[in-house]
């Protein structure tokens, strides 16, 4: 946290613990409270990321995130987007970069994500989470043999999700894979190479000059229901 707020100090920074989350949740996202509900803590938290962007609009950052360079300092490259992703897992055969569909090859990561209030990818995420309960009492998603390996919470609020979301964004403006898989402009969408929000590691020194976001997988466990910052 200190290091957002280290060099980030023209920003407003909020901590929420999981009282605020559920506060913002009942006022903001009243229509769908039922559905938030009803999910766990993990997807709770996943789902209340996307609304506090959809409404608020900032910077959200995982707790097990550092930050690397000022905000402002890398993001007047993107100024022409309304949001900002960082690729996460990447692995793309030849023989699919061309194909306008959404694969296991490429994730987005949701430990760091900026953006403007208002966003279609935001906005539709409860639908997204609603529709996954549904498929999910058919054992649509069990079947998937990485089920079992990245849990429940992967596919029904997280990576797997979101990822979605936005795949169903871009298609609609004729995104073809290769065109981002080192980063790149669709329309309003700032997608960052792997290293952007996504490089992993302990050592602050001789970072590649593309990381942003740093991710410390090794502080990645919750510990408790502070654990959340935008």
């Amino acid at each position: 946290m200190e290091s957002w707020k280290l060099l980030n100090s023209e920003w407003e920074h909020r901590l929420y613990d999981y009282s605020d989350i559920k506060n913002f949740m009942e006022n903001n996202y009243s229509k769908v409270i039922d559905l938030w509900n009803a999910l766990t803590y993990e997807e709770q938290i996943n789902m209340w990321k996307y609304a506090v962007l959809d409404v608020i609009g900032g910077a959200y950052v995982n707790i097990n995130c550092y930050c690397t360079k000022p905000i402002d300092e890398w993001l007047d490259q993107y100024t022409t987007s309304n949001i900002v992703l960082g690729l996460d897992h990447l692995y793309i055969p030849d023989h699919i970069l061309n194909e306008k569909k959404l694969t296991d090859s490429i994730q987005f990561n949701i430990s760091t994500i900026i953006a403007a209030p208002g966003h279609e990818i935001l906005t539709k995420m409860p639908y997204y989470i609603h529709r996954y309960r549904v498929l999910s009492t058919i054992n649509v998603y069990e079947a998937d043999p990485d089920y079992k390996r990245l849990g429940r919470t992967f596919f029904s609020t997280g990576t797997a999700l979101f990822t979605e979301s936005v795949f169903d964004y871009l298609i609609e403006n004729n995104v073809i894979l290769k065109e981002i898989v080192n980063g790149g402009l669709v329309k309003d969408v700032a997608v960052l190479n792997t290293n952007g929000f996504s490089y992993q590691g302990t050592d602050l020194d001789d970072l590649p000059n593309d990381v942003y976001s740093l991710y410390f997988p090794e502080k990645s466990k919750i510990v408790n229901k502070n654990d959340y910052i935008i």
